[in-house]
């Protein structure tokens, strides 16, 4: 599918910072993460999803969260220090999933990555640090509506 579609695609010829308007700090600053944070997140993970690659079960991480809480977020914050992103966490159980026409036909199935739920807390504090980021220096298109809080794809229309 992925070579199918990049055959549609033109090359570009500006650079992508060409489309940011403004000017904006070169970096930002990660703040630590925090033990309610990471029960948050946690707490909101739906106990029917896949288990991923270690085949941990989101209820069994939910049962003690309390005490898992502060080791994943000095976990986390330490990574965030460091820069790096652990190589365990960027594995993945990858199935392929029929979407239609020939089953015989390999370019008829779409990949699904299953992350460990150790990656999905990770992403999940990463996620609310740089969304705040974008978000306080006004970064994003204002008529952007897919993927933002409080911008439902309806107000495009």
């Amino acid at each position: 599918m992925g070579k199918n579609t990049g055959k549609k695609i033109p090359p570009g010829d500006c650079s992508p910072a060409s489309f940011l308007k403004g000017t904006y700090p070169e970096s930002m600053f990660l703040s630590p993460v925090t033990s309610n944070e990471v029960e948050d997140f946690t707490s909101q993970m739906d106990k029917n999803k896949t288990t991923g690659l270690f085949s941990i079960p989101v209820p069994l991480l939910k049962i003690p969260r309390t005490h898992i809480a502060p080791l994943l977020s000095s976990l986390i914050t330490d990574s965030f220090l460091c820069g790096t992103y652990p190589n365990k966490l960027k594995l993945a159980k990858v199935t392929s999933v029929f979407r239609k026409g020939s089953r015989q036909d390999k370019d008829n199935y779409r990949p699904i990555s299953v992350v460990s739920i150790f990656s999905k807390i990770f992403e999940k504090a990463m996620y609310k640090r740089l969304y705040s980021y974008l978000e306080c220096h006004s970064i994003p298109y204002p008529l952007e509506f897919g993927f933002r809080r409080k911008h439902s794809t309806n107000h495009a229309l």
